[in-house]
């Protein structure tokens, strides 16, 4: 039996691996003693670690995300452990209730370490890392500004003026606000700088401005409504309004957000690929047009089956269904046209004006939404 284990305990990395990325990489089964020797093996340096169960799908799926990740990022210190024999272990030391979880531990630690709370795709894996071992305050000046400004996802500068010092207990709070988002995923994460020079003119500004370069989104507020009330809670606000994805992952963490809202959502249902970037891509725009009115999101097709198969959709492939939170009627896309921003607006317009009817389950004898493999 053990030996068995063994095997799948390895089959989750070395079989996916070619021998030169596998010797890079520490896989182990969960002891006291082995998670001992995991974390005096490099003393020194940030340590990524994924808890995983190799025998259940969603770990299976972040093992295809961790070879990528081996292959394209080879000064990462990646590290797997197979909590299949030990899940007590792992949750009692490590705080891991849901596989796979991936943390990242601080250099010479064990206790100290960040939570990874983003999609596990390679890509969002390493920003996140390369992020977190950042300062979460950079100094921005006249020579760095615009590469700041361009060469992250979403960058927020506070510009001081070279009278900052005079305002010492706004810097403090927009310090301790970029602390409060130090270390997210890409999707949210954000990269906070402080400019302490005087414009092009010489003159002092107090001003605080974000570009949201995966949404195309560039804001700022001067000193007047800078100093309205709460501080602190008016630079969480306009952080969060500047970089809230136009199409985000909807999971069992935000939902509740949306319904909130009382706007009907728009769920995407894709397995975790690209074609969740090709999707988001093609209803950009789309989903500005409507925002007033409905949510568009993405759903794990894998991780959400049920709720898939709850809508009228077929489990495990790609699936669009409207939502109206308002009375719970759901409308999946039946149509045999391709899912594009054209179809589905169409679609839409339909539920608006009427002709399309909601799904009723007691009427649909084996009968399921189809599922559509591209854009």
């Amino acid at each position: 039996m053990r030996f068995k284990t063994m095997k799948l305990c390895l089959a989750w990395t070395l079989s996916l691996l070619p021998v030169a990325l596998a010797e890079r990489h520490t896989h182990i089964e969960a002891s006291e003693s082995s998670i001992k020797v995991l974390f005096e093996e490099v003393k020194q340096d940030w340590k990524l670690v994924a808890f995983v169960l190799p025998k259940e799908e969603n770990s299976q799926a972040l093992g295809k995300e961790w070879k990528t990740l081996l292959k394209n990022e080879k000064r990462i210190n990646l590290s797997s452990l197979d909590c299949s024999a030990n899940v007590t272990l792992c949750k009692q030391t490590f705080d891991v209730h849901s596989f796979p979880t991936i943390r990242l531990f601080e250099p010479s630690s064990r206790t100290s370490y960040r939570r990874f709370r983003g999609p596990k795709t390679a890509e969002a894996i390493a920003d996140f890392y390369w992020r977190s071992i950042r300062p979460a305050v950079a100094l921005v000046n006249e020579q760095n500004i615009t590469e700041f400004q361009t060469g992250n996802n979403v960058a927020v500068v506070m510009h001081f003026g070279s009278a900052a010092p005079l305002r010492e207990e706004l810097r403090q709070e927009f310090i301790s606000l970029a602390n409060s988002y130090y270390g997210r995923s890409p999707i949210t994460g954000v990269s906070f700088g402080i400019a302490e020079y005087a414009d092009a003119e010489g003159k002092d500004k107090l001003e605080i401005e974000c570009v949201n370069n995966f949404e195309d989104i560039r804001r700022s507020i001067g000193a007047s409504e800078m100093l309205k009330g709460s501080t602190i809670e008016m630079l969480k606000r306009f952080v969060d309004e500047c970089t809230a994805p136009l199409i985000p992952e909807l999971t069992i963490r935000n939902e509740l957000v949306f319904y909130q809202t009382g706007k009907s959502i728009v769920r995407y249902f894709v397995p975790p690929s690209d074609e969740r970037k090709a999707y988001v891509k093609e209803m950009r725009l789309l989903a500005k047009k409507y925002q007033e009115y409905l949510h568009f999101v993405t759903v794990d097709a894998h991780k959400y089956s049920d709720g898939a198969r709850a809508m009228g959709l077929t489990e495990g492939v790609t699936g669009l269904v409207v939502q109206q939170t308002s009375n719970g009627a759901v409308y999946p896309y039946r149509r045999n046209i391709p899912i594009s921003a054209a179809s589905v607006e169409s679609f839409l317009v339909d539920i608006i004006q009427g002709r399309e009817k909601p799904w009723n389950p007691q009427e649909q004898t084996g009968k399921e939404a189809h599922g559509h493999d591209e854009l």
